[in-house]
């Protein structure tokens, strides 16, 4: 049990701290910068570009993250810690990825 444990700890702490990281950009409160946000030329082209892409990319992040996490509570309550922990990585891989596609096709049309 404590094995499973541990490997859910990691996936759930990085999808945790994805959903954390989403929140300011979804709330537009990071500046244009070079270190944190969605960083591609077109968004550092302008202020509006930037704002609306990490919008974007923000509600993205928090919406996988959220999907992640009730899908790995339902695996756990459906198969216990081990298909929680089975299922951990491959989830949190599939939607942030999801997320991030999104994301550009949102930015395409920006």
């Amino acid at each position: 049990m404590m094995l499973h444990g541990l490997m859910n700890a990691g996936p759930v702490a990085m999808t945790v701290f994805l959903l954390g990281a989403g929140i300011p950009l979804a709330m537009r409160k990071v500046p244009m910068n070079h270190f944190y946000g969605f960083r591609v030329p077109k968004t550092m082209s302008s202020p509006e570009i930037w704002y609306e892409a990490n919008y974007n990319t923000g509600v993205n992040m928090i919406t996988a993250s959220g999907v992640t996490l009730l899908v790995w509570a339902g695996c756990f309550l459906i198969g216990g810690g081990a298909l929680a922990a089975f299922v951990a990585v491959p989830v949190t891989v599939v939607t942030q990825a999801a997320g991030l596609i999104v994301s550009f096709v949102q930015l395409s049309k920006l």
